[in-house]
């Protein structure tokens, strides 16, 4: 008996598999119903609109403090030594 080599494969690796939404696949209707109802499901309109505020807080937040520290630093730095 010849056993195939894994590391080659053959013909039938190479193909497409059967997509459950595809014509060809053998799901019932029932599930090619359910298939298709949640086919396009993610976070609603609002949910979506949140995240991206809330990213958009974070980066401004960000970029305020960054230009704090940086004020701070060159206000540091342009100081006059201390005397003692």
């Amino acid at each position: 008996m010849q056993m195939d080599d894994p590391m080659q494969g053959n013909a039938e690796d190479l193909s497409d598999p059967v997509r459950w939404l595809s014509p060809e696949s053998d799901v019932s209707r029932r599930e090619r119903e359910f298939l298709t109802s949640i086919r396009n499901v993610g976070p609603s309109i609002e949910a979506r609109r949140a995240v991206w505020e809330g990213i958009e807080s974070a980066a401004k937040k960000d970029v305020v403090e960054s230009e704090e520290r940086g004020r701070h630093r060159r206000t540091r730095r342009n100081a006059a030594p201390l005397r003692g």
